[in-house]
């Protein structure tokens, strides 16, 4: 939290999540036949802005862990390039914006979910399980979600972030300077949207985040 570039850091989210997605799709403990290429494809084109050729990379004799690392070195190529348009010192706060968004919206969470979990465990005392070594267990697992959850959302966000040539500098300084949402990071997001009306979400609808929750637990609140 103290510190002005969290870069390093970054690089080593987004190591780690693209890590787990690949996993998802293409292992060496599978046959190659059943790798899910178009799969990998298309989660990263929607969710990280990556359109990557992997088949073509995989054609051309790339091995497993040769196309995991094309992958990240691909999208921090692309970071690489924001960062030209954007410039240096822009694109530290952004990144360190989205971040610290992604902690305090996350943690928040979190605190609420101990909080039941406390309320909650003494029950189980009635099906002969230990309450402290069940709020032990439980308790770290929830812990290692939020951690996972983080990596995902800042990674997702700082990759779909569009910056142009004209309005990119400004428009992450203003970012920046109002606190990013990072569900929504967009670096020429007025430009785009400013003369589309906002559609009103019902409180029991779901969270346009795709958080899976009602928009009155989630951004509604």
């Amino acid at each position: 939290m103290g510190a002005d570039d969290v870069q390093e850091r970054l690089n080593t989210m987004r190591k780690t999540v693209i890590g787990d997605i690949f996993d998802g799709y293409i292992s060496t403990a599978q046959a190659e036949e059943d790798w899910d290429v178009d799969g990998l494809h298309n989660a990263l084109k929607s969710d990280y802005a990556a359109d990557l050729p992997l088949q073509q990379w995989l054609d051309e004799g790339l091995d497993v862990d040769e196309l995991e690392e094309r992958i990240v070195n691909e999208l921090i190529s692309i970071s690489k390039q924001k960062e030209l348009l954007a410039g240096e010192t822009q694109m530290r706060g952004f990144e360190k914006a989205v971040m610290l968004k992604a902690l305090d919206h996350y943690w928040k969470e979190h605190l609420a979910s101990m909080d039941y979990l406390r309320q909650s465990v003494n029950l189980r005392g009635y099906a002969q399980k230990n309450p402290a070594q069940e709020y032990k267990r439980e308790s770290f697992t929830m812990f290692t979600s939020l951690l996972d959850t983080i990596n995902i959302e800042v990674v997702k966000a700082l990759s779909s972030v569009a910056i142009n040539e004209k309005t990119s500098a400004s428009e992450v300084e203003q970012q920046d300077n109002k606190g990013v949402n990072y569900q929504h990071a967009n670096a020429n997001n007025s430009e785009q949207h400013e003369d589309k009306p906002k559609k009103k979400i019902g409180r029991n609808e779901p969270c346009p985040c795709n958080s899976g929750k009602k928009y009155k637990h989630c951004h509604g609140r």
